[in-house]
């Protein structure tokens, strides 16, 4: 007997509780079927018609089926949830929900009739577009037909929107997460680049010392002070300092002493308060020393600064405090400074040109770096180096002739390091793709420069033995392969030799093949 053929109150309680009894049977414990269960006991003694107010109060759908699967009870809350007027439903076979485009198009109920057993899925009513958590419970009499079949609605929409405001904000984070990794990485790369591009290629004993020199000394928080000619490098040195010292992931600020007009100084590099001058910026500015707090402060060409302002240059490294201009409270500072410069500093104390006191000051930890023509077995790594460099970058497989290289060696660099590396872009600049530089094509920019002499050096061949003149020329045709071919074995066929034999003369000469 369905709950819609009911006669009194006491049938229609009855019936409910055998509802609940056969699903908790059926189903296991389910909190909403003993929610009823206890709500069946408590109105045994109201009249039927009140059934319907009591199921009304769940917030849970519930629809209940005949034996034929047609509808023979809906509460206000399933009502809500499909859009759908209980008027409209009652009546109404499950199959004709589950494929009407206009209701449901679900198949809960079906399963349940065809399979005897509970089934749980979620749909979506067309009208409301609510996304429903579905569960059809089978009732079974006892010989264990079954009679009729309970749905209950539950709404998670708002729990799905939570999910998705939750997936979007973790994709959110690995994205922020994968932006973060990517910049550590470029700053990796780029301090890696630094490394290998600049202060690591050498090849001679006396700048491998020197090398080894920075690095212990950036182990300490003492001032630093790297001396040597312009373009030997000094820069690159003081980011080795910076790099291996354990400021390195702290503010690393360079400021260019030598470029700073004289009446920026100071507002320049310890910052000014709102209002301090005319065209100042009205919130103030911070400055150099300030931005290398807990860092490392590179002050490039000391030696340019004037005499007006050393004394305060002293103070702010003496005391380690710092006034803005215009200010008159003092900020505390946990700065290490390194100094370069290309002049000789002690000279310009005795000359008046620089204070003695500063001088000390920052002649804690000096190093000195050698100029080029002092440490010539550099030369050949820095041509293969900056060869590589400005080939990459203007797609050109250009080689250098050996007699060149031996010619270099001899040449003094008034420019040292960055003479080289302009010397070597501009070949790369004006030759074609894959054409060797030879001697007689680029002794005249070497001449003009009161060379000749120097790099005659008595003609082509002397001061040389046969080995390495053979050397020299080999060298250069596997660097001209490894530029012409694609991989060792293209290159041996080429030469017209054995891939063992390219292999073992590279690694004689010392050649690497990068691809």
């Amino acid at each position: 007997m369905g709950l819609g053929d009911s006669p009194d109150l006491q049938d229609g309680v009855e019936l409910l509780k055998e509802f609940i009894e056969r699903a908790r049977d059926n189903r296991g414990d389910l909190s909403g079927l003993d929610l009823l269960l206890d709500a069946c006991r408590i109105i045994e003694s109201c009249s039927f018609r009140d059934i319907k107010r009591i199921g009304d109060a769940f917030q849970d759908g519930i629809v209940i089926f005949d034996k034929y699967a047609n509808v023979i009870y809906v509460n206000k809350a399933n009502e809500e949830m499909l859009g759908i007027p209980r008027e409209e439903c009652m009546g109404h076979n499950a199959s004709e929900f589950a494929g009407n485009s206009l209701w449901i198009n679900n198949a809960t109920t079906l399963q349940v009739f065809s399979m005897g057993k509970a089934y749980t899925s979620i749909s979506v009513p067309k009208r409301t577009g609510r996304q429903l958590l579905q569960t059809g419970v089978p009732i079974l009499n006892k010989d264990g037909v079954l009679e009729e079949v309970v749905v209950i609605d539950k709404d998670i929409s708002e729990l799905i929107s939570i999910k998705n405001k939750l997936d979007a904000t973790q994709t959110q984070l690995a994205l922020t997460e994968e932006i973060k990794n990517t910049q550590e990485q470029m700053i990796h790369l780029l301090t890696s680049k630094s490394k290998a591009e600049g202060a690591f290629v050498h090849e001679s004993p006396r700048m491998h010392s020197v090398v080894e020199e920075a690095i212990h000394i950036a182990k300490s928080n003492a001032t630093a002070l790297v001396l040597g000619e312009t373009g030997c490098g000094k820069e690159i040195l003081a980011d080795i300092i910076q790099e291996h010292s354990d400021r390195s992931a702290k503010p690393y600020i360079k400021v260019n002493c030598a470029a700073i007009p004289e009446n920026l100084l100071e507002s320049e590099l310890f910052g000014y308060e709102r209002g301090a001058f005319t065209g100042a910026d009205p919130k103030g500015k911070a400055g150099m020393f300030e931005l290398a707090n807990h860092g490392t402060l590179l002050l490039d060409e000391i030696g340019e600064l004037p005499m007006s302002f050393q004394s305060k240059l002293l103070r702010a490294l003496q005391s380690r405090q710092i006034i803005r201009v215009g200010g008159t409270k003092s900020v505390e500072l946990d700065v290490r400074v390194i100094a370069s410069t290309n002049r000789d500093l002690k000279k310009m104390v005795s000359t008046g040109d620089f204070r003695e006191d500063l001088y000390y000051r920052i002649h804690v930890l000096p190093i000195h770096i050698p100029p080029l023509r002092e440490r010539p077995e550099d030369i050949d790594a820095l041509i293969r180096h900056y060869m590589g460099v400005f080939n990459k970058k203007y797609n050109k497989g250009i080689v250098v002739d050996p007699l060149v290289y031996f010619k270099l060696r001899k040449y003094r660099w008034p420019g040292n390091v960055r003479e080289l590396e302009n010397v070597i872009e501009r070949w790369a600049v004006i030759y074609d793709s894959y054409a060797v530089i030879r001697w007689e094509q680029v002794a005249h920019s070497f001449s003009e420069q009161n060379a000749a002499d120097e790099l005659d050096c008595g003609g082509t061949y002397k001061q040389r033995t046969m080995a390495e003149i053979m050397d020299e020329y080999q060298r250069e045709v596997l660097l001209w392969a490894a530029a012409e071919y694609k991989t060792v074995r293209e290159m041996a066929v080429a030469l017209d030799v054995d891939h063992s034999t390219i292999v073992k003369k590279a690694k004689r000469l010392g050649i690497q093949f990068h691809r």
